[in-house]
Protein backbone atom coordinates (compact mmCIF):
# COMPACT_ATOMS: atom_id res chain seq x y z
CA UNK A 1 0.00 0.00 0.00
CA UNK A 2 0.97 3.37 -0.95
CA UNK A 3 1.58 5.69 1.52
CA UNK A 4 -0.22 9.06 1.08
CA UNK A 5 1.83 12.57 1.28
CA UNK A 6 0.03 16.06 1.05
CA UNK A 7 1.14 17.86 -1.69
CA UNK A 8 4.45 20.50 -1.14
CA UNK A 9 6.61 22.44 -3.27
CA UNK A 10 10.04 20.95 -4.22
CA UNK A 11 11.85 23.31 -2.57
CA UNK A 12 10.74 25.78 -0.55
CA UNK A 13 12.63 29.24 -0.89
CA UNK A 14 13.58 32.88 0.37
CA UNK A 15 10.48 34.13 -1.02
CA UNK A 16 8.38 31.07 1.06
CA UNK A 17 10.51 31.31 4.08
CA UNK A 18 10.22 35.46 3.94
CA UNK A 19 6.62 35.41 3.46
CA UNK A 20 6.92 32.90 6.60
CA UNK A 21 8.30 34.97 9.00
CA UNK A 22 6.36 38.31 7.77
CA UNK A 23 3.39 36.54 8.64
CA UNK A 24 4.69 35.00 11.82
CA UNK A 25 5.86 37.97 13.15
CA UNK A 26 2.43 39.39 12.27
CA UNK A 27 0.50 36.86 14.05
CA UNK A 28 2.77 37.31 17.17
CA UNK A 29 2.53 40.96 17.47
CA UNK A 30 -1.86 40.55 16.88
CA UNK A 31 -1.41 37.87 19.95
CA UNK A 32 0.14 40.46 22.36
CA UNK A 33 2.42 37.38 22.88
CA UNK A 34 5.72 39.54 22.53
CA UNK A 35 4.24 42.10 25.49
CA UNK A 36 3.15 39.76 27.84
CA UNK A 37 6.76 38.09 27.33
CA UNK A 38 8.28 41.69 28.49
CA UNK A 39 5.78 42.04 31.20
CA UNK A 40 6.86 38.33 32.36
CA UNK A 41 10.61 40.02 32.35
CA UNK A 42 10.08 42.66 34.81
CA UNK A 43 12.77 44.84 33.22
CA UNK A 44 10.24 47.61 32.97
CA UNK A 45 7.68 48.80 36.03
CA UNK A 46 4.33 49.38 35.00
CA UNK A 47 3.40 52.98 36.41
CA UNK A 48 0.50 53.15 38.48
CA UNK A 49 -3.18 53.58 37.66
CA UNK A 50 -3.92 57.11 38.03
CA UNK A 51 -4.45 59.90 36.18
CA UNK A 52 -1.04 61.94 36.25
CA UNK A 53 0.36 58.71 35.47
CA UNK A 54 -1.67 58.43 32.04
CA UNK A 55 1.63 59.64 30.44
CA UNK A 56 3.98 57.48 31.86
CA UNK A 57 1.88 54.57 30.99
CA UNK A 58 2.17 55.73 27.16
CA UNK A 59 6.01 56.05 27.27
CA UNK A 60 6.26 52.22 28.80
CA UNK A 61 3.58 51.41 25.61
CA UNK A 62 6.05 53.10 23.58
CA UNK A 63 9.24 51.74 24.88
CA UNK A 64 7.49 48.21 24.85
CA UNK A 65 6.44 48.50 20.69
CA UNK A 66 10.44 49.93 20.10
CA UNK A 67 12.03 47.06 21.84
CA UNK A 68 9.33 44.58 19.92
CA UNK A 69 10.32 46.33 16.50
CA UNK A 70 13.80 46.60 16.94
CA UNK A 71 14.26 42.33 18.05
CA UNK A 72 12.04 41.44 15.57
CA UNK A 73 13.89 43.71 12.33
CA UNK A 74 16.86 41.29 14.21
CA UNK A 75 14.99 38.67 14.01
CA UNK A 76 13.17 38.17 10.65
CA UNK A 77 15.82 36.99 8.71
CA UNK A 78 16.93 34.10 10.64
CA UNK A 79 13.07 32.96 11.57
CA UNK A 80 13.03 32.88 7.13
CA UNK A 81 16.19 30.40 7.22
CA UNK A 82 15.44 28.12 10.31
CA UNK A 83 11.75 28.04 8.68
CA UNK A 84 13.57 27.30 4.81
CA UNK A 85 15.78 24.48 6.19
CA UNK A 86 13.35 23.01 8.48
CA UNK A 87 10.54 22.86 6.00
CA UNK A 88 13.26 21.45 3.47
CA UNK A 89 14.79 19.03 6.01
CA UNK A 90 11.04 17.48 6.54
CA UNK A 91 10.00 17.64 2.55
CA UNK A 92 13.38 15.86 1.62
CA UNK A 93 12.73 13.52 4.31
CA UNK A 94 8.95 12.32 3.44
CA UNK A 95 9.90 11.98 -0.41
CA UNK A 96 12.72 9.48 0.88
CA UNK A 97 10.59 7.67 3.05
Amino acid sequence: MTRALPRFVRRVTRRHATIFAEAFIRHVNAAFATEQAIEETDVMQWPDGTLRDHANQDRYRELEQLIIAKMFAQLREPIAEAFRQAANEIFDGERDA
